[in-house]
């Protein structure tokens, strides 16, 4: 009976060993250049490098070719190590960039979005703000900067002056050959024509999210395509109705931007939930379920619904319920 209990306590502590240890996994992020100065067109390296734990869904940024006037000339594939014990998971990416522009630059934080095995939300997490010089090559301006060899003065002949007299001769006799055809005719002023409105945003999102769900995309296993089309149609009309950047900007840095008193908080916290659980499909590779995905879609329509302008038909609709009551 003592050696089933000491065998009981043993195990026992072994699983709470464990479960500390994974718990002193921590997150680490960092972002560095390989040096702060450099001269106009000169290259230099960003290192990216983070820690993770092994089971966790990470996404990473995206880079496009230019991180604001900073060029990426190339970049390495992304290098991945795990730890002796399997537990935690380092990743490694070099970009090799360049600046033409001389000045001070800042470069914002880069965000990585991840999702650990033992909780269900999506966190995020920033490197540091990173700072470089580009500076000017030096030019002594005492001296003076002088021609090779100094022009010769040529003189102009006839010959070399008769094309353009020419040429200047019959432009003007154009010019009043449709002057007086436009006297003698008295023309006609053109009509007026009148452009038809351009469509409202919130009309071209509805019609872009029937076309999607009418596709049944994640029913046939097509859950990234999915997930993009119904997110990038919620950005296309955030642009539309709002004039702000969203296919440009982050999850983080769009839905700062509609905090400002643009939308409620309802229309919020649905926009975080779909565009969140978008980049961990698109990013992490995350399969999400079938109830997810249609929250995704019920969610989208609520948003476009609880943001579009006010129209007359709201109205009608609201004072035709009104005759009911």
């Amino acid at each position: 009976m003592k050696i089933l209990n000491f065998i009981l306590i043993a195990f026992l502590f072994s699983i709470h060993t464990s479960h500390l240890y994974a718990q002193r996994i921590q997150i680490q992020v960092d972002a560095s250049f390989d040096t702060t100065a450099i001269k106009i067109g000169d290259q230099l390296h960003l290192n990216v490098e983070v820690l993770f734990p092994s089971d966790a869904k990470v996404a990473f940024p995206q880079f496009g070719d230019s991180i604001g006037k900073i060029e990426i000339v190339d970049r390495t594939k992304l290098d991945t190590l795990k730890s002796e014990d399997g537990k935690s998971t380092t990743y490694k990416q070099s970009l090799t960039i360049t600046a033409f522009d001389p000045g001070n630059y800042m470069l914002q934080p880069f965000y990585f979005y991840y999702q650990l095995a033992t909780s269900k939300t999506i966190d995020s997490i920033a490197t540091s703000t990173l700072y470089l010089q580009v500076q000017t090559i030096a030019v002594d301006t005492n001296k003076v900067i002088k021609d090779i060899k100094a022009p010769l003065d040529v003189p102009y002949t006839l010959e070399e002056f008769l094309p353009y007299l020419i040429m200047g001769l019959i432009a003007l006799a154009i010019i009043l050959i449709i002057l007086w055809y436009i006297k003698k005719k008295n023309r006609q002023k053109l009509p007026v024509v009148v452009l038809p409105p351009p469509r409202p945003a919130h009309e071209i999102a509805l019609e872009a999210l029937h076309k999607t769900e009418a596709q049944k995309l994640w029913q046939d296993g097509h859950y990234k395509q999915y997930q993009s089309e119904v997110s990038d149609t919620i950005r296309m009309y955030i642009e539309n109705r709002f004039s702000i950047p969203a296919l440009e900007l982050t999850t983080d840095e769009t839905l700062k931007h509609l905090k400002r008193n643009l939308i409620t908080a309802e229309a919020h916290e649905k926009l975080k939930y779909m565009l969140q659980l978008a980049d961990m499909v698109k990013f992490a590779k995350a399969i999400p379920l079938g109830s997810e995905n249609e929250m995704v879609m019920e969610y989208a329509y609520q948003f476009i619904a609880l943001t579009k302008p006010a129209t007359i038909s709201d109205f009608e609709t609201i004072e035709k319920g009104e005759d009911k009551k």
